[in-house]
């Protein structure tokens, strides 16, 4: 390589010209490219996060307005959000009542509702977690 000068450097050799020693320099490197991976693993894992929190939503909003469950797109987000909302089904039970206060059966808009909301922020909430640790 040439400098300003003209003369040639060698980029193996420190200031006083002697060699290097193995490995030397390489630290900077080495910690770029970990960084780099790790920023992508959790670009990744927010992704999956918010990917999650949108389906349980579309589920939800799906019951809410009683979407027809014979289209296949429709069975295909409500199976998923079915999946996917682990422990958080029915932490809260809901029924219907009639007008004498009596419960009639489980009011199923309000029990997707409630439990895929949840779920939807737990996983928003811990995708950012693990995220910001995963950079840390």
């Amino acid at each position: 390589m040439a400098d300003k000068t003209g003369e040639t450097s060698r980029p193996s050799a420190n200031e006083d010209g002697a060699p290097k020693p193995f490995g030397a320099g390489t630290s900077k490197t080495v910690k770029a490219g970990s960084d780099l991976i790790r920023s992508l693993i959790a670009s990744i894992v927010w992704s999956v996060a918010v990917l999650a929190a949108v389906v349980l939503a579309m589920g939800a909003l799906l019951i809410a307005l009683d979407a027809n469950q014979e289209n296949a797109i429709v069975q295909a987000v409500l199976d998923v959000a079915n999946t996917i909302d682990g422990p958080f089904w029915r932490i809260f039970d809901f029924y219907r009542e009639n007008r004498q206060g009596a419960r009639t059966g489980p009011d199923s808009v309000k029990n997707h509702l409630v439990s895929w909301g949840l779920a939807a922020v737990a996983y928003l909430i811990g995708g950012r977690t693990l995220d910001r640790f995963i950079r840390a």
